[in-house]
């Protein structure tokens, strides 16, 4: 608590100073004695309590009281002085004065009245910090639907359902609208997990700028990162569409030194606008220019059988794992928009994308994934949703095939495999996965290196920290229940090994993700 005195006789000056001392030892002190000593050291000092007589030689007590709450409305002034008069009364209660003491002034009446003015002083603070606690929760929980409303975009869930809440609480009609993704390309498969830090805290301070400059801008929300993406969602005709993207790129890496790209989905009612979200990370993928809008993506005539021989050229990179698989897919999928954006039947090119799928689930996947329903994430959807379910599921299925060191496993690798699948959260060995198989540890250590290209027990690792980075994407998922879910009851070691395998701990992945 600080308190200023001021009074420009010494004997009272010492007799209050003596008494706050003695009884209040917390109290930081301050003295004045004029009301121009006040006002200069009010500024820097900045009391809660003022205890001010009236009659003083330069600026009085009242001029005193007038200026200080120019500059601070909510410190609490206490008068003491000689003087009754009934104007310096009306004076006081024009100031909202705390009390008016008279001269000579008792030390008990001193001691309870600065008590209960420093009550009102706590009482105070606490009202303003909850006052701005509630604002900070408000704003806070604004922060918490948009980003509730991107999260159901992304993962497929129904928006139409809580859009009467969205509409209500975000104060925006969202009747139609579309999307742009930005795309921070900055991220390497290469990066360290202090290359990442670095280069998410840029991205995080950068986010925070597009938002601010977005929604002063126009009728928008826009997403927290994630992780190297932010999606805006903008109303109506206007908006993002006439956002001057490429001066805001170069905005960008001047002063964060980000590289980003924008794709731009077209409009859409609000129950489709998903497919505009589709349609802007489309455009990211297939377009190599620093902007682009998916209706003005170049589009060209197709013929089935280039559709068709597009479908084989994928289906081959996945079976060899081939280091152009991403580009031939990539040339894929715009083969398959530019089926729909002409007269040919929307439905066929569909059955086509499907077929690609089924085709190479019977030559691979099911050998790994076993039971996967994995049509289920395509059927009842839209031509842009159908293709955005197949690159995610065969974007997995490839990664999981180019681990595998040959073409063709061993049957033996096959059912050791199905073994730590199904059971990788117990205390599973190699020598007790061998004594299942009926065979000699050693040689189903050999015979799944070779296959796999890693151990057993590195495998068994791998797939126990794939599972923990799904389940902290969970932001209700404590580090201790992931340990435990993977089959690592010592919290600590799971840490350790989590740390060893990702370079990151668990909480930092678990930060980073959301």
């Amino acid at each position: 608590m600080r308190v200023m005195v001021v009074d420009d006789e010494q004997i009272v000056m010492e007799a209050v100073t003596h008494i706050i001392k003695q009884h209040f030892p917390d109290v930081e002190l301050q003295m004045a004695y004029n009301g121009r000593e006040a006002l200069t050291r009010f500024e820097q000092f900045r009391p809660q309590i003022v205890m001010t007589d009236i009659k003083m030689p330069g600026i009085s007590g009242i001029d005193l009281i007038e200026r200080i709450r120019k500059i601070d409305s909510h410190v609490k002034i206490i008068i003491v002085t000689a003087h009754d008069q009934f104007e310096f009364a009306k004076d006081a209660v024009r100031f909202h004065v705390e009390d008016y003491l008279l001269k000579p002034i008792g030390k008990s009446m001193m001691i309870e009245t600065l008590q209960q003015v420093m009550v009102k002083v706590r009482e105070d603070e606490a009202s303003r910090i909850q006052e701005l606690g509630n604002i900070e929760r408000f704003y806070h929980s604004i922060g918490l639907v948009e980003n509730n409303f991107f999260n159901s975009i992304l993962l497929g869930r129904n928006h139409i359902k809580y859009i009467n809440h969205y509409r209500t609480i975000l104060e925006m009609p969202m009747c139609n609208g579309h999307f742009a993704v930005v795309d921070f390309i900055n991220y390497s498969s290469k990066s360290n997990s202090e290359e990442l830090n670095r280069i998410n805290h840029k991205v995080s301070k950068c986010s925070e700028v597009l938002k601010m400059d977005v929604k002063r801008r126009y009728d928008a929300i826009v997403s927290s990162p994630y992780l190297n993406r932010v999606m805006i969602y903008c109303e109506g005709k206007e908006g993002i569409q006439t956002f001057d993207a490429q001066l805001w790129i170069d905005q960008v890496l001047q002063k964060f030194g980000l590289k980003i790209r924008i794709g731009i989905g077209s409009i859409k009612r609000i129950e489709n606008i998903a497919e505009s979200y589709v349609e802007a990370m489309t455009t990211i993928k297939l377009s190599d220019g620093p902007v682009e809008r998916f209706d003005k993506l170049k589009r060209n005539q197709v013929s089935m059988n280039d559709f068709l021989e597009g479908k084989k050229v994928v289906y081959d990179a996945f079976i060899s794992r081939s280091r152009h698989f991403t580009q031939a897919l990539k040339q894929f999928e715009g083969l398959y928009l530019d089926m729909l954006g002409t007269n040919h039947d929307t439905e066929l090119a569909e059955a086509v994308l499907v077929e690609l799928l089924v085709n190479i689930a019977q030559a691979f996947a099911p050998k790994l994934t076993g039971e996967r329903h994995y049509l289920t994430d395509l059927l009842h959807k839209s031509p842009m949703l159908k293709l955005n379910s197949f690159e995610r599921i065969i974007k997995e299925w490839f990664a999981i095939h180019e681990k595998m060191g040959g073409s063709d496993y061993n049957e033996l690798t096959y059912q050791a495999i199905k073994v730590i699948q199904k059971s990788f959260v117990e205390d599973i060995t190699l020598e007790n996965t061998a004594d299942k198989l009926n065979v000699s540890a050693p040689y189903l250590s050999k015979i799944f290196k070779e296959d796999t290209g890693t151990t057993f027990k590195e495998y068994m690792i791998e797939l126990r920290m794939e599972k923990a980075k799904q389940l902290l994407k969970n932001a209700g998922q404590s580090i201790r229940e992931t340990g435990e879910t993977v089959g690592y009851n010592d919290t600590n070691y799971f840490i350790r090994a989590f740390k060893k395998y990702e370079g990151m701990t668990p909480k930092d992945y678990q930060r980073m993700r959301q």
